[in-house]
């Protein structure tokens, strides 16, 4: 996702375990959120899912409150 326009930073943390990892992206706009998804539903963008994953990924849209 860093390579799309748009996209401010991607940030990625793991547990201790090594068990869980989440990732955040910021984006300069809603638009860009829009175009990088865009982009990966037409092949443009490469996220293949690992074969490590133990269950389907979850993308979860926030909204900052301030």
């Amino acid at each position: 996702m860093r390579a799309t326009p748009g996209c401010l930073s991607a940030t990625y943390w793991a547990d201790e375990a090594g068990d869980a990892v989440v990732s955040t992206v910021e984006w300069a706009s809603d638009e860009a959120v829009a175009a990088t998804y865009a982009a990966i539903e037409t092949g443009d963008v490469d996220i293949a899912f690992d074969d490590r994953e133990r269950r389907p990924r979850e993308i979860i849209r926030l909204r900052s409150l301030s």
